[in-house]
């Protein structure tokens, strides 16, 4: 018996082992490749340029995000200052949360290796560097030190006990949707069937719950300070007021309905391939046919049902086990609350849906085998343990399985256009002004936040017309006006004395009297083409 228990985790082991060797194997070249944009570059030249700890929470004001995520890039860009160590860093994270699949999970292999290579795992907490693939290890890392918890005669400790309280805590300062999420799932970890609430070290529970809460108003605390308009605060829910101080009804329904559709595209992330720009688009959303009938956005109204239908899937799943649908529907209402109070968001925050979906579903599948496990050996074959349980657990495998395998579609799309085509075009205008030896010119970027990616390659401050001096990262409240933009390049090339280099977000179309200007290059960002690049240089007459 004790062989069989040896060879059986033995085998585990290897296959864990083989399966994030090959998910590394396949990333990797992902990664290197990829032209990280504006919001990747942002963390990280906030942390590099950050020249204490107090000066880094100071910056945070223009995340909107707390600051775990930037405490290890911080730490990281004191060993280098080149980018590339944060993209393996961010790997090694992503690297880490398939081992967690693969060793403790209870899907089955074929599932542990769907949700390897689905979109999210692969795509966008892999190969695109965001705080939200720490907060997805965390989650799983609780998933697996709960499942080990609760697991029959295991051998608990105060630290295995304190374990997932400090997960939650680490959880909830990475991002508001690990907020939700660490929220979500403390439900789970306080109610009455969990081993911290039955153990005999009844101040660890105490003391642990204290330790969450506190982490959570800390993330408060940095996510309140962020300067308005800087992010979510721009899409505020008072956006739907009317001059008088009411609310649009009708506009409430809409903004209510598109939130709804969030968990269509988090659960079945398929891009639309035939639009010009499908990173974060939905196959459902480029459909024009019958569309619209009588007014009615036909697509958007089937989107809303399948959402809606996949929530009462869900519960139907998790109907004998009151703790995770209390969850699973907990966390689903705050995630989709903030979206429609204060930021829509994209593809990358609405993951977080199917997120806490495969937590649930991860708990629910390990509450089962333990059922399995506990029934007495001579009646152990599924039809004697129960019926109902036994459909059950079948019909939510093939609801998992069958949402993966449109993951993994998903995934395997994104990484090869991403591979072939350049997502922003900022690495590639940095490298033409490394190779034509213009770094050494001043150089003026608009707009601030898309040129400030190409600023992190260059590791060279560039002249922000909108915070009129020069930087790195973004400090100034999201513009998208291009009035005046001339006379600003007007005055700062007759300032500088020399020629300059302009790199612009778009082409210029009028003459700047006193400047002569000659195109460089463009450089173009395919899935991201708010980041396409026009260089420029210029000298005052």
């Amino acid at each position: 018996m004790t062989l069989s228990v040896k060879t059986s985790s033995s085998r585990a082991a290897c296959f864990s082992v083989a399966l994030v060797g090959l998910f590394v194997l396949v990333t990797l070249p992902g990664v290197l490749t990829h032209e990280m944009w504006r919001d990747e570059l942002h963390a990280w030249m906030l942390a590099r340029d950050s020249h204490s700890l107090a000066q880094l929470f100071s910056n945070l004001r223009t995340e909107g995000h707390p600051g775990l995520w930037h405490l290890s890039l911080y730490a990281l860009s004191r060993i280098s200052r080149d980018p590339i160590l944060m993209q393996i860093f961010h790997l090694g994270i992503a690297a880490a949360s398939v081992y967690l699949i693969a060793r403790f999970s209870p899907f089955s292999l074929l599932q542990k290796c769907l949700l390897a290579f689905g979109y999210f795992n692969i795509y966008e907490y892999a190969i695109i560097s965001r705080s939200y693939a720490m907060g997805v290890f965390l989650i799983f890392a609780f998933c697996a030190c709960m499942t080990r918890l609760e697991a029959p005669k295991t051998r608990t400790t105060p630290y295995t006990q304190f374990a997932p309280f400090l997960i939650l805590a680490l959880t909830a300062n990475t991002s508001v949707y690990g907020l939700f999420i660490s929220m979500a799932l403390m439900l789970y970890l306080v109610s009455p069937t969990s081993p911290t609430h039955k153990s005999s070290y009844p101040y660890i529970r105490i003391s642990g719950i204290l330790f969450v809460v506190s982490a959570w108003l800390i993330c408060l605390l940095q996510v309140s300070q962020i300067t308005r308009g800087q992010g979510a605060q721009r899409y505020a829910f008072t956006d739907l007021s009317t001059p008088l101080g009411g609310v649009e009804l009708l506009a409430v329904i809409m903004r209510a309905a598109t939130t709804l559709t969030q968990i269509w595209r988090s659960y079945v992330p398929m891009p639309a391939l035939w639009s010009d720009n499908f990173w974060g688009t939905n196959v459902l959303e480029a459909v024009d046919v019958f569309q619209l009938v009588a007014g009615i956005d036909v697509t958007e109204v089937f989107t809303v049902l399948m959402s809606v239908l996949f929530v009462v899937c869900v519960c139907f799943f998790l109907k004998h086990q009151p703790k995770l649908l209390a969850t699973y529907l907990t966390g689903t209402l705050l995630l989709l609350g903030f979206s429609f109070v204060f930021f829509e968001g994209s593809i990358r925050h609405h993951g977080h849906l199917f997120i806490l979906l495969v937590a649930c579903l991860w708990l629910s599948r390990a509450g089962f085998n333990r059922v399995v496990s506990a029934a007495p050996e001579s009646h152990r074959s599924l039809p004697n343990i129960d019926t109902d349980l036994v459909k059950n657990d079948n019909r939510q495998q093939i609801f998992l399985t069958t949402l993966l395998i449109f993951h993994v579609c998903a995934g395997a799309l994104l990484v090869s256009v991403d591979w072939m085509k350049p997502f922003s075009g900022s690495r590639r205008a940095a490298d033409y002004i490394l190779d034509h030896q213009l770094e050494d010119f001043p150089i003026f970027g608009y707009l601030d936040r898309e040129v400030s990616s190409i600023s992190a390659y260059l590791d060279k401050p560039v002249f922000y017309p909108d915070a009129n001096g020069f930087g790195t990262f973004w400090t100034t409240p999201f513009n998208r006006d291009w009035t005046g933009i001339t006379d600003a390049i007007q005055i700062f090339v007759q300032e500088q004395g020399e020629p300059t280099i302009l790199i612009l977000t778009k082409p210029l179309e009028l003459q700047i009297p006193g400047v002569d200007i000659e195109l460089l290059t463009r450089s173009p960002g395919k899935l991201a083409p708010e980041e396409t690049f026009y260089l420029y240089r210029a000298d005052s007459r």
